[in-house]
Protein backbone atom coordinates (compact mmCIF):
# COMPACT_ATOMS: atom_id res chain seq x y z
CA UNK A 1 0.00 0.00 0.00
CA UNK A 2 2.77 1.93 0.50
CA UNK A 3 4.60 1.70 -2.98
CA UNK A 4 0.67 2.60 -4.22
CA UNK A 5 0.65 6.11 -2.04
CA UNK A 6 4.14 6.84 -3.15
CA UNK A 7 3.48 6.07 -6.80
CA UNK A 8 0.18 8.51 -6.30
CA UNK A 9 2.21 11.36 -4.54
CA UNK A 10 4.60 11.13 -7.30
CA UNK A 11 1.71 11.12 -10.39
CA UNK A 12 0.65 14.06 -8.32
CA UNK A 13 4.16 16.25 -7.92
CA UNK A 14 4.42 15.29 -12.06
CA UNK A 15 0.99 16.74 -12.91
CA UNK A 16 1.83 19.95 -10.56
CA UNK A 17 4.98 20.51 -12.34
CA UNK A 18 3.55 20.20 -15.81
CA UNK A 19 0.82 22.65 -14.40
CA UNK A 20 2.79 25.04 -13.05
CA UNK A 21 4.71 26.38 -16.28
CA UNK A 22 0.98 26.86 -17.73
CA UNK A 23 0.22 28.93 -14.38
CA UNK A 24 3.29 31.43 -15.03
CA UNK A 25 1.82 31.41 -18.61
CA UNK A 26 -1.07 32.02 -17.78
CA UNK A 27 -0.01 34.68 -15.60
CA UNK A 28 2.04 36.43 -17.91
CA UNK A 29 -0.86 36.51 -20.30
CA UNK A 30 -2.95 37.97 -17.97
CA UNK A 31 -0.04 40.71 -17.32
CA UNK A 32 -0.27 41.58 -21.12
CA UNK A 33 -3.83 41.43 -21.34
CA UNK A 34 -4.06 43.79 -18.49
CA UNK A 35 -1.25 46.23 -19.68
CA UNK A 36 -3.14 46.41 -23.14
CA UNK A 37 -6.31 46.90 -21.57
CA UNK A 38 -4.77 49.90 -19.51
CA UNK A 39 -3.32 51.39 -22.41
CA UNK A 40 -6.30 51.19 -24.50
CA UNK A 41 -8.16 52.89 -21.58
CA UNK A 42 -5.28 55.88 -21.54
CA UNK A 43 -5.22 56.05 -24.98
CA UNK A 44 -9.29 56.66 -24.59
CA UNK A 45 -9.25 59.45 -21.75
CA UNK A 46 -6.49 61.33 -23.58
CA UNK A 47 -8.88 61.66 -26.80
CA UNK A 48 -11.57 63.14 -24.62
CA UNK A 49 -9.17 65.67 -22.80
CA UNK A 50 -8.35 66.52 -26.03
CA UNK A 51 -11.52 66.61 -27.17
CA UNK A 52 -12.89 68.89 -23.95
CA UNK A 53 -9.59 71.08 -24.85
CA UNK A 54 -10.98 71.76 -28.46
CA UNK A 55 -14.50 72.26 -27.06
CA UNK A 56 -13.18 74.40 -24.31
CA UNK A 57 -11.67 76.56 -26.69
CA UNK A 58 -14.08 76.75 -29.23
CA UNK A 59 -16.37 77.89 -26.06
CA UNK A 60 -14.00 80.55 -25.22
CA UNK A 61 -13.56 82.08 -28.83
CA UNK A 62 -17.43 82.20 -28.85
CA UNK A 63 -17.08 84.04 -25.39
CA UNK A 64 -14.65 86.81 -26.60
CA UNK A 65 -17.10 86.99 -29.53
CA UNK A 66 -20.08 87.93 -27.50
CA UNK A 67 -18.39 90.09 -25.25
CA UNK A 68 -17.25 92.06 -28.15
CA UNK A 69 -20.86 92.08 -29.08
CA UNK A 70 -21.87 92.89 -25.97
CA UNK A 71 -19.63 96.46 -25.63
CA UNK A 72 -21.28 97.04 -29.10
CA UNK A 73 -24.21 96.88 -27.73
CA UNK A 74 -23.86 98.93 -25.00
CA UNK A 75 -21.83 101.52 -26.83
CA UNK A 76 -25.28 102.22 -29.48
CA UNK A 77 -27.56 102.13 -26.44
CA UNK A 78 -29.56 105.50 -26.32
CA UNK A 79 -31.66 107.12 -24.57
CA UNK A 80 -35.30 107.18 -26.00
CA UNK A 81 -35.45 110.76 -24.52
CA UNK A 82 -32.38 112.49 -25.77
CA UNK A 83 -31.05 110.05 -27.85
CA UNK A 84 -28.21 110.43 -26.07
CA UNK A 85 -25.98 107.23 -24.95
CA UNK A 86 -27.02 106.26 -22.10
CA UNK A 87 -24.53 106.47 -19.44
CA UNK A 88 -25.97 106.13 -16.07
CA UNK A 89 -28.93 103.21 -16.58
CA UNK A 90 -32.14 103.69 -15.14
CA UNK A 91 -34.26 100.51 -15.34
CA UNK A 92 -37.96 100.55 -14.95
CA UNK A 93 -40.03 98.39 -12.39
CA UNK A 94 -41.73 96.26 -12.71
CA UNK A 95 -41.09 95.93 -16.73
CA UNK A 96 -37.16 96.51 -16.33
CA UNK A 97 -36.36 98.24 -19.28
CA UNK A 98 -33.37 100.40 -19.79
CA UNK A 99 -34.54 103.25 -21.85
CA UNK A 100 -33.95 106.68 -20.43
CA UNK A 101 -30.75 108.47 -19.10
CA UNK A 102 -30.72 109.65 -15.40
CA UNK A 103 -31.52 113.08 -16.42
CA UNK A 104 -34.09 112.30 -18.83
CA UNK A 105 -35.89 109.94 -16.10
CA UNK A 106 -35.68 112.94 -13.85
CA UNK A 107 -37.08 115.58 -16.00
CA UNK A 108 -40.08 112.65 -17.57
CA UNK A 109 -40.90 111.32 -14.27
CA UNK A 110 -38.92 113.39 -11.33
CA UNK A 111 -37.34 110.02 -10.60
CA UNK A 112 -36.35 109.58 -7.37
CA UNK A 113 -35.51 105.61 -6.64
CA UNK A 114 -38.17 105.00 -4.14
CA UNK A 115 -37.76 101.85 -1.69
CA UNK A 116 -41.07 99.63 -2.39
CA UNK A 117 -41.48 99.01 1.61
CA UNK A 118 -42.27 102.67 2.18
CA UNK A 119 -45.58 102.44 -0.22
CA UNK A 120 -47.02 98.89 1.37
CA UNK A 121 -48.62 97.94 -1.84
CA UNK A 122 -50.15 101.45 -2.74
CA UNK A 123 -47.62 102.03 -5.45
CA UNK A 124 -47.59 105.70 -7.07
CA UNK A 125 -47.65 105.80 -10.81
CA UNK A 126 -44.59 107.15 -12.24
CA UNK A 127 -46.23 107.26 -16.02
CA UNK A 128 -45.44 104.46 -18.89
CA UNK A 129 -42.59 102.27 -20.17
CA UNK A 130 -41.62 104.04 -23.63
CA UNK A 131 -40.80 100.50 -24.73
CA UNK A 132 -43.68 98.27 -23.23
CA UNK A 133 -46.08 100.82 -22.42
CA UNK A 134 -46.08 98.97 -18.29
CA UNK A 135 -47.02 100.93 -15.55
CA UNK A 136 -43.63 102.56 -14.36
CA UNK A 137 -44.02 102.46 -10.07
CA UNK A 138 -40.35 102.87 -9.77
CA UNK A 139 -37.12 103.47 -11.11
CA UNK A 140 -33.71 102.50 -10.18
CA UNK A 141 -30.26 102.76 -10.85
CA UNK A 142 -28.43 99.57 -12.75
CA UNK A 143 -25.03 99.10 -12.85
CA UNK A 144 -24.01 96.90 -15.90
CA UNK A 145 -20.39 94.97 -16.58
CA UNK A 146 -18.37 96.42 -19.48
CA UNK A 147 -17.69 92.79 -19.71
CA UNK A 148 -18.69 88.93 -19.00
CA UNK A 149 -16.00 87.35 -18.81
CA UNK A 150 -12.44 87.60 -19.42
CA UNK A 151 -9.82 84.76 -20.84
CA UNK A 152 -6.65 84.73 -18.98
Amino acid sequence: MEEEEIQNLQEQQQQLQIQEPTNTINQEEMMNKFTEILQEAQQAYLKKLQGFQQTIQQQQKQLLIKNKKLLELQNKRKCSCCFEKIGKEIAFVPCGHIAYCENCCLDQFGYQQKNFKEYDNKLEQMGQCPICNQTIFDAIKIYEPTQIFTID
